[in-house]
Parts: C-alpha cells; sequence; structure tokens
C-alpha cells in the first residue's frame, strides 16, 4: 500500500469512523429471518450512530451507507439459499435507486423497502442446496433462463453426457435437467405476466421459445390455461385488451 492508503486510513480512525462489527451483521441476519421484527426500525440501521464519515456530504453519506447494507442484505439472502440471480437483481435495483434520491428520508424509506424485498425472497423463494455439482447446474440454468437453453448445452457447460446429467440431475432433484428448465421458465413467465406489462410475445421471446403458439401450449401443460387468460386473472397491472392475449385465451 502506498502512503496515500496509510494517510486515509489514518484520518478515517482519528475522525472516529467503524465499520460495522461482525455481531452488527449477526443482529441484522436475526432480524432478517425473524417473523417476531415484521415491521423493521430503519432508525436503527442510521448512519448516525457513527461519528466519523467518509464522504463530506451528508447526501453522499447516506448513499455509502445504503450500498452498504444492500451488499450485507444481499450476502445474507444467499447465505440462507435464496434464489441468487434474484438476490443479484434485488441489490441492482436498489443500488440504482438509491442514486436517484438526495432526500435522507427517502433514502430510509428506500432502506426499509428493500430489506423487506430480501426477506420477502428468503421466505417465498430460498432453493436448498443440492450441493457441488448440482447448485452449480442450477445457478448456470438460473442465469440463462432467458435463452433457449437446451439439455445440451447445459450438460456441455457440466463437461457431462446429456444422459449422466439427466440420471444425477433426477437423483438429487427429483425430475430431470430438462423438466427443471421448463418448470423454471414456467415460474419465470408467470412472473412475468402478474407482475409486468410486457406483451406475451416479448415474454415468449425472451424465454427462447420457438414461437408463441410453443409458449401457450407449454405454458398451458404446467397451470391448465393459456397464458392470456392467465394475466386476465392473475395480473398486477391491469387487464391488458392486446390482440394476442384473445389469440391465447
Amino acid at each position: 500500500m502506498d502512503r496515500q492508503f496509510y494517510d486515509f486510513i489514518f484520518n478515517l480512525r482519528a475522525s472516529q469512523f467503524r465499520h460495522h462489527t461482525p455481531e452488527f451483521e449477526q443482529e441484522l441476519h436475526y432480524k432478517l429471518l425473524s417473523p417476531f421484527h415484521q415491521n423493521l426500525d430503519c432508525t436503527a440501521f442510521s448512519p448516525h450512530g457513527f461519528e466519523g464519515v467518509i464522504s463530506e456530504s451528508r447526501q453522499r453519506e447516506y448513499r455509502n451507507f445504503m450500498i452498504g447494507c444492500t451488499f450485507i442484505y444481499c450476502r445474507l439472502a444467499l447465505q440462507e439459499h435464496a434464489d441468487s440471480e434474484q438476490a443479484y437483481y434485488i441489490n441492482d435495483y436498489y443500488l440504482a435507486k438509491a442514486e436517484t434520491i438526495f432526500n435522507e428520508n427517502d433514502l430510509m424509506v428506500l432502506l426499509e423497502q428493500m430489506i423487506m424485498s430480501y426477506r420477502n425472497l428468503i421466505l417465498l423463494a430460498s432453493t436448498p442446496s443440492y450441493g457441488y455439482p448440482i447448485d452449480k447446474c442450477i445457478n448456470y440454468i438460473t442465469q440463462n433462463l432467458y435463452s433457449s437453453l437446451t439439455l445440451k448445452q447445459v450438460a456441455d457447460y457440466m463437461k457431462m453426457s446429456p444422459s449422466y446429467l439427466t440420471t444425477l440431475f433426477r437423483e438429487h432433484v427429483g425430475e430431470s435437467a430438462y423438466q427443471y428448465i421448463q418448470r423454471r421458465k414456467y415460474k419465470e413467465a408467470q412472473m412475468l405476466l402478474t407482475h409486468t406489462s410486457k406483451s406475451l410475445t416479448e415474454i415468449s421471446d425472451a424465454l427462447g421459445y420457438n414461437s408463441l403458439a410453443h409458449f401457450s401450449r407449454i405454458f398451458k401443460t404446467y397451470s391448465g390455461m393459456a397464458p392470456g387468460r392467465y394475466r386476465k386473472e392473475h395480473s398486477n397491472a391491469g387487464l391488458f385488451e392486446r390482440e394476442e392475449d384473445f389469440h391465447t385465451s
């Protein structure tokens, strides 16, 4: 390390700045998981508890604090086997939001929303660990869900034959890798139909289906209804009156 580094550390420590302790992170972990902490008091996480600061700007200091908390909660969520891609997307979303907010109170509201997002992810979307190499395989599938992912591609990535991967996956997960891919795509489509205004064609293309008809057929196999009807019955984004919705109802 150079002289600049040690000068910075000296000034930081002389200002009475203190990092969060491992015990503080354990407390955050407990409050994140405990059903007795439904309404977290985010003022307890305020940077005011630390006399020394890194930034001369109060708003910048709050954003620094928000960034630090976001990474902490992302790591805690991953420790609880939350869906890794969703955890990182939550991380990315709140980091981007923090850059657009300059009011301290709004940042604390954002922090509370972030904490609840991670809590809901852990409670609703945690996945079991199957050990290596199945976890590695599942992570690869998750990262490539928005593509025309094939069993052969997954097998090549894992340096296994498709037949061996199928056997191994079924032994640990209870279904083949191909079935797992299709089920994960279906669950992703459910989420997109319920919470976004993306058209059926956009969803079908993004998830790598050959055609809208193919997407509709696979979706109906799992849900018992076509995606257009599913959206009408479950959507949180309002009713969609696009022509394709009627063609796939």
